[in-house]
C-alpha cells in the first residue's frame, strides 16, 4: 500500500474523490500551473510512493480554439510527470478518455483497439498516453468516460439545474457510453495502485457497468428527482439527434469501454452507475 502520494487535480470531481479514497496516506496536492514547466518544484518534493494525475484540460469544445493550451496540460504535463516517475521507479496513475476513439466501432472498445481521436481534446489526451508509455515509467493509464458526481461541473448537475428550471429539456439520444460515478472510479484506481506491480503497467478501460445514452442518463436523473420529491419543473424530456445539437468538437457516437481487462487484472468489477444516482442527487440538491 502506498503511504505517500502526489495528487494532481485534487480540486476536480475525480480528484476530490481520490483524495477521500486515499484515507490515511500522506497526500501532496500542489497548486502548480500545469500549462507551464513545473519540473523544478516537482523535483523539490519529498519522496513519494506514487503519483495520481487527475488533472486535465477538459473543455472539449474550447480546445478546438486553444490547441496549445490543451496540449500543454494533456500532453506535456503528463510527459513531465512520467519522466519524474521513471527516474524514481514509482508508478504513475494517469486518467485518460474515451475520446481517443472515433466511435465508429459497433461493440465496446477494448485496449487493443486503435485510437483515432476526432477532436483536439482527444488527440491531446492520446499524445499524453503515448508520452507516458515512451518514458518507460511504471504506469497505469485509465481510460474512462462520462464522469458524474455531486460536485463541480458535470452532466448530472447540469440536468438537475435544468429540471428545476425548464418545462422542456432536449437531450442527445444517439451517443452511447457509460456514466461513471467519480467515487467508484477513485476507489478502483486507489485499489489498483495499492496492489501495483511492474508487470501491471499498461492501459486499462475503467467503467461502471450498464451502458446508456445521454438521454437514458437524463431520464434516470429526472425519475430519481421525482422519487425524492424534488421540485421538478420539467414536464417534457425530449430525445434528439447529435446533428440537432451541433458543437465545435466532434464527439464519438460510441464511447462504450470494455472494462474486462481491469477486472481480470485487479479482481474488481464496478457496480452499475444507477446504484450511485440516489445518493449523488441527494447530495447535489443542497447546492441548488
Amino acid at each position: 500500500m502506498v503511504k505517500t502520494v502526489l495528487l494532481l487535480g485534487s480540486t476536480g470531481q475525480l480528484g476530490q474523490s481520490l483524495r477521500s479514497q486515499l484515507g490515511e496516506a500522506s497526500v501532496f496536492t500542489p497548486s502548480w500551473d500545469l500549462a507551464g514547466d513545473f519540473s523544478g518544484p516537482l523535483g523539490e518534493l519529498p519522496d513519494v510512493d506514487g503519483i495520481l494525475n487527475a488533472s486535465a484540460y477538459t473543455a472539449v469544445d474550447k480546445a478546438e480554439a486553444e490547441p496549445d493550451q490543451a496540449r500543454a496540460i494533456n500532453t506535456l504535463a503528463p510527459q513531465i510527470l512520467a519522466r519524474y516517475a521513471a527516474q524514481r521507479g514509482i508508478p504513475l496513475v494517469h486518467v485518460s478518455t474515451d475520446y481517443v476513439f472515433d466511435g465508429t466501432k459497433k461493440d465496446p472498445y477494448t485496449e487493443d483497439d486503435a485510437p483515432n481521436p476526432l477532436s483536439v481534446y482527444g488527440a491531446s489526451k492520446r499524445a499524453g498516453e503515448e508520452a507516458i508509455i515512451a518514458s518507460g515509467a511504471p504506469h497505469l493509464i485509465f481510460r474512462t468516460s462520462w464522469v458524474i458526481s455531486a460536485v463541480r461541473h458535470n452532466f448530472l448537475r447540469t440536468m438537475m439545474r435544468l429540471f428545476l428550471t425548464r418545462p422542456e429539456v432536449r437531450v442527445v439520444n444517439d451517443q452511447h457510453g457509460a456514466p461513471n460515478a467519480a467515487d467508484d472510479l477513485a476507489s478502483a484506481m486507489v485499489h489498483a495502485l495499492s496492489c501495483f506491480q511492474s508487470h501491471h503497467s499498461g492501459i486499462y478501460h475503467l467503467s461502471n457497468t450498464d451502458y446508456a445514452t445521454w438521454y437514458d442518463l437524463a431520464h434516470a436523473i429526472w425519475g430519481e428527482m421525482h422519487r425524492q420529491t424534488m421540485p421538478v419543473v420539467t414536464q417534457h424530456l425530449i430525445p434528439i439527434a447529435t446533428k440537432d445539437y451541433p458543437t465545435p468538437a466532434q464527439r464519438p457516437a460510441n464511447s462504450r469501454l470494455d472494462p474486462r481487462k481491469f477486472s481480470d487484472t485487479f479482481g474488481r468489477v464496478l457496480p452499475s452507475w444507477r446504484d450511485a444516482l440516489p445518493s449523488l442527487i441527494a447530495k447535489a440538491i443542497h447546492d441548488f
